[in-house]
């Protein structure tokens, strides 16, 4: 189902999954919140930063979900 998952991030390239349902995982509050803001400031930050409104890579957005803590 996981794998499901991230086949569906490609096609929905300016939408970010994260959370305890985007990364699929149980996360204790702390850390669903610590992985929202770590999420917001490489993520979100960067994006409206460079001003050109380009979607993020899907890949490094993967990346980042997996190594959520457990």
């Amino acid at each position: 189902m996981l794998a499901s998952y991230h086949a569906m991030t490609a096609s929905r390239p300016n939408v970010i999954f994260g959370g305890r349902l985007g990364s699929y995982k149980y996360l204790d509050m702390h850390q669903a919140i610590g992985a929202a803001l770590k999420t917001f400031e490489h993520e979100v930050e960067p994006f409206f930063a460079r001003g050109d409104m380009r979607p993020g890579s899907t890949a490094a957005r993967r990346d980042a979900l997996s190594a959520l803590p457990a």
